[in-house]
């Protein structure tokens, strides 16, 4: 399987941050009032016994592009127990 690099740029504004042992997700608010997540995952490698990246995607949702609010609650409701914190 071939493996690509896809670059994804937007306007938004970074709310929060939210780092646990399978990654990092930041949530990103766009002047149109959607969400973006930007998840950045990682696992441990079992030979080295070193953490290391796995996959970065952004959860831009579809129709119309990024997520409404009350989804990104549902699906990371992490990142807005995180926001009052920063």
């Amino acid at each position: 399987m071939e493996q690509h690099t896809v670059e994804v740029t937007f306007d938004g504004e970074r709310i929060t941050s939210v780092t646990d042992e399978s990654g990092t997700f930041t949530l990103y608010r766009t002047p149109e009032d959607t969400h973006f997540v930007h998840m950045d995952t990682r696992h441990v490698d079992e030979e080295t016994a070193r953490v290391v990246g796995r996959d970065a995607v952004l959860e831009e949702g579809c129709f119309p592009r990024g997520l409404p609010e009350d989804c990104v609650r549902r699906w990371f409701p992490q990142l807005f127990s995180n926001q009052s914190a920063e």
